[in-house]
This record gives C-alpha cells, sequence and structure tokens, in this order.
C-alpha cells in the first residue's frame, strides 16, 4: 500500500517536472520564431514570402518535411557562411508555411486538434516521452515580404517530383505523420 502512494506522488511530481520543462522549452522556442539573426534558412512560400527558420531545428523535429523540401537544396548549396540559404517551398502559400514552422517550434497547434485526435496526441506523446501540454500561445508574428522572386509555384523546384505539403496537409494527414 505505501509502495503504491509513493509510486502516485512520483509520477505526479514527474508530469509536473515534465509540463514545467515543456513549458520552459516552447518559451524558449518561440524567441526563434522569425528570427532572423540565428536563421540559416530563408524558406520562400509559393506566394514569394520568405520565412526565416533553423536548418537543425527542421532537421530534428520535422525531419519527414526536413527530407522532402530542404535537404536537397542545402545540399546543392553546401554551407555559405553568414549568408542565408533560400530554398524554395512552392507548394505552400506563407500562412500555411508560417503555421507549420511555428507548429515545429512550439507544438502551440495541438490546442486546435479535435478532441477524438487528443488520444492519438497523449499516445505519441507518452511514447516519445514528450510533454505536450501548451496552454499558452506566443504572439502573432508578423513577416515581412523581403524581395519576392518571380516563380511560379509550378516551375521547377528542389521539391518537384515529391507531393505537393498543401496537398498532404488538405488530405487530413496529422502534423505528425509528416514530421515521421
Amino acid at each position: 500500500m505505501r509502495s503504491a502512494v509513493i509510486w502516485e506522488q512520483y509520477n505526479a511530481a514527474r508530469e509536473q517536472l515534465q509540463a514545467r520543462i515543456a513549458e520552459k522549452i516552447r518559451r524558449q522556442m518561440s524567441t526563434l520564431v522569425g528570427n532572423m539573426e540565428s536563421a540559416d534558412l530563408l524558406l520562400v512560400a509559393a506566394d514569394g514570402r520568405k520565412l526565416p527558420a533553423h536548418e537543425c531545428i527542421l532537421r530534428a523535429r520535422a525531419p519527414g518535411f526536413y527530407q522532402r523540401h530542404v535537404e536537397a537544396t542545402v545540399a546543392a548549396m553546401g554551407r555559405q557562411d553568414g549568408r542565408l540559404r533560400e530554398v524554395a517551398i512552392g507548394d505552400i502559400d506563407s500562412s500555411g508555411l508560417e503555421f507549420f514552422i511555428h507548429s515545429v517550434y512550439t507544438e502551440d497547434e495541438m490546442a486546435q486538434f479535435p478532441s477524438q485526435l487528443d488520444e492519438e496526441r497523449r499516445d505519441l506523446s507518452r511514447a516519445s516521452n514528450r510533454s505536450l501540454a501548451m496552454d499558452e500561445s506566443t504572439a502573432e508574428l508578423d513577416f515581412h515580404r523581403r524581395g519576392a522572386d518571380d516563380r511560379s509555384p509550378e516551375e521547377e523546384t528542389p521539391t518537384t517530383g515529391r507531393p505537393p505539403l498543401g496537398d498532404i496537409l488538405a488530405s487530413g494527414v496529422s502534423y505528425f505523420q509528416i514530421l515521421q
């Protein structure tokens, strides 16, 4: 009996600690969203808007997206000291890309999922041992359009031949399935 009480106390303390750590990480990660100073990539949306991003974060937190849309361009460009590398994401508009990047960095979109998916999310969270309890949204980000080029989304880009991200998102595939 005594060990059951201790186990419950341990689990409660562990969950509280995980929630506090997750919140702190979320706040810190939200400061990186749109941060031009530390970014090493500029993701160019279908409408030409450019969103700053961090290669290491995309690689770690959105490996499927990174492999489909970023990896080939980055490999072809190589390292460019002090310069942002532009990566065309020609199959999704800037608002969708902005939402996706914000979600990758902070996981804030989780509050917007229907309750049916909440159980799936919790199972994924438990399996990955990450807390997804994020209930505070960050300030709305204002990304400014800078030198949008005149390419159309149909022109050849490093993502040609891959399923368009916009189509994937529209098909109802969850954010976590994209990341896998």
